[in-house]
């Protein structure tokens, strides 16, 4: 199955693949379409061992994710849930189970509505569990496909280049508002200063040059 995969990766067409076979996208609404480049030997090594990198990111993704569903937060969270909504399913029943015709007439009847025996609700935690984890795995398998589709190239770290841009918004943005409190305060301190000591951080040199 890799091989037939490269196979049919190899001959694709460039409008849908041109990354695997341009460094930059050719224009396609042009009059002519470029002519499909074959691939050399170290394209191809180059293209399989990124392709390398990003199954060992994935690899890695899934180990993170196998264990941290085996964590006991994890398990005693699933636990703190299930046993809620056991809880409510009893008292919903025993509201609904309170009122009992008898002979045409109603009567007030307690019944007894116990909560399931502890082996059936780990039996609950253990699916919950599964389940979410599961959820997690197909996420980051829809996201895996998503990412191979657009072939970022990866950082040393292993991480594509969209991440490591999404990673530097919140020191950027740290950064411009720094500026921005340092640009405030120097107009601060401008309008609290003197006239003759504004006149002294005048460039005056710099204005006469340009006049």
């Amino acid at each position: 199955m890799r091989e037939s995969y490269e196979k049919e990766m190899f001959n694709a067409d460039p409008i849908t693949h041109w990354r695997l076979a341009y460094s930059t996208k050719p224009d396609f609404a042009a009059d002519e379409l470029p002519l499909w480049k074959k691939w050399s030997p170290e394209k191809r090594l180059e293209v399989m061992e990124k392709y390398r990198r990003y199954d060992e990111r994935f690899q890695h993704k899934v180990h993170l994710i196998y264990k941290n569903y085996e964590t006991p937060y994890i398990w005693e969270k699933a636990k703190a849930s299930v046993l809620l909504k056991v809880q409510r399913d009893c008292m919903a029943a025993r509201q609904k189970n309170k009122v009992k015709h008898v002979k045409g007439k109603k009567e007030l009847v307690e019944e007894v509505i116990e909560e399931p025996p502890l082996r059936i609700i780990e039996r609950r935690v253990f699916r919950t569990v599964v389940r979410q984890r599961n959820d997690a795995l197909n996420r980051l398998w829809h996201l895996h496909l998503a990412e191979v589709s657009v072939f970022e190239d990866l950082t040393k770290e292993g991480v594509t280049l969209s991440e490591e841009r999404r990673r530097k918004v919140p020191v950027v943005r740290e950064q411009r508002n720094q500026e921005n409190e340092k640009i405030k305060k120097a107009l601060r301190d401008w309008n609290t200063m003197p006239n003759e000591n504004k006149a002294e951080t005048v460039n005056w040199g710099a204005i006469h040059s340009e006049t």
